[in-house]
């Protein structure tokens, strides 16, 4: 008994005409269909299917392609419906290899699969841009943080070192989030915010904007994206601060901490 498999596409098969038919084995998964169903893509590898070429066997009478069956049920499944499906348990740039190696673009995949399907673009984009940054030529210096933070009383202590700690975590913070080339984790930051960014931003543009009010809503919602590192880097500031000065006055006087806490209550 042949140890693979057959998979057959549901179809209306002429039992008069054998000759319609057709076998297509790719990695070692049988398909069958009916050549008029592939004529359907003409320019395609697998329109132009005839025994003349080097990867029909005669003898088992079919095809023969080492490539993934996986995917090629989806491409074969776009020959009989006309749609293109995105395979979600393969990654992007192998389906998209397979796209070319059959000579579909990949434009045709249809919209609801288009944004799993160009994800990994996406990435791949963002990773060029943050490999292509200098990471040791543009980060603020001792002089920046002072002018920044207004901690002119503190340059002795930042010059040796000796800055307290609720200072330094909060230099720290401010340029893992405002300056990506400071460090390799800001870097990171950024990478997610770049690619958190970049999934809002194409979910708005794949709906269809039909009146100006949905117009201005998208424009809204775009203002609010570009926003949103600002506000995340002011909550984990505040965060921040609250947490360091309940510790210090906790462990100096507990009036002071009693005020802290009805301060934060109101705030809250």
């Amino acid at each position: 008994m042949s140890s693979i498999k057959s998979v057959k596409f549901a179809g209306t098969i002429s039992s008069n005409n054998n000759d319609s038919r057709i076998i297509i084995n790719v990695g070692g998964t049988r398909f069958e269909t009916q050549r008029t169903t592939l004529k359907k893509l003409p320019a395609t590898r697998l329109s132009k299917l005839t025994p003349q070429l080097s990867y029909y066997d005669p003898v088992l009478n079919e095809y023969f392609f080492d490539r993934h069956p996986g995917v090629f049920s989806q491409i074969l499944n776009y020959y009989r419906t006309g749609r293109l499906h995105y395979p979600t348990n393969v990654c992007g740039p192998l389906f998209e290899d397979e796209l070319n190696y059959w000579g579909i673009q990949r434009e045709e995949v249809e919209p609801c699969c288009w944004m799993t399907y160009t994800k990994h673009r996406s990435t791949q984009e963002t990773l060029q841009i943050l490999d292509s940054l200098e990471l040791d030529t543009v980060r603020s210096t001792p002089d920046d943080i002072i002018k920044k933070f207004g901690w002119e009383n503190d340059e002795n202590l930042i010059s040796t070192g000796q800055l307290s700690v609720r200072k330094r975590l909060i230099s720290i913070i401010w340029q893992l989030f405002e300056e990506p080339r400071s460090s390799v984790m800001a870097k990171h930051v950024k990478y997610i915010y770049l690619r958190e960014t970049d999934e809002e931003k194409q979910e708005i543009y794949n709906k269809q904007i039909s009146t100006a009010e949905n117009l201005l809503q998208n424009i809204d919602t775009l203002v609010d994206v570009e926003t949103k590192r600002k506000k995340l880097f002011n909550g984990c500031y505040d965060i921040l601060s609250s947490f360091l000065n309940f510790y210090y006055l906790h462990t100096t006087d507990p009036l002071d901490e009693k005020i802290l806490l009805g301060n934060y209550k109101r705030i809250g």
